[in-house]
């Protein structure tokens, strides 16, 4: 589960807290895309000693910790939006 930061007056504002978070989320957008084009191919592996399977599981590792990094900060901004509508 996600640690959500709870808005109060002695706290970041609302509205710091989301955007940083946001654009955080902006970016790993791009940054899984980018690995998404970098997605290794067989025939950058066909000599040595890794086996195409190997190659193939860690770059899904990789996509799969920076997708979980985005979907824990989406939760966050969320929450941030959840908490600043419920004050209006």
């Amino acid at each position: 589960m996600t640690a959500l930061p709870t808005i109060n007056l002695n706290g970041s504002a609302a509205s710091t807290l989301y955007e940083l978070n946001f654009d955080a989320v902006k970016k790993l957008d791009e940054a899984i895309e980018f690995l998404a084009k970098a997605a290794p191919h067989g025939r950058d592996y066909q000599i040595g000693p890794v086996h195409w399977w190997q190659v193939l599981d860690e770059h899904q590792r990789r996509m799969e910790r920076l997708v979980a990094t985005r979907e824990e900060l989406l939760e966050i901004t969320e929450s941030i939006l959840r908490q600043t509508q419920e004050r209006t």
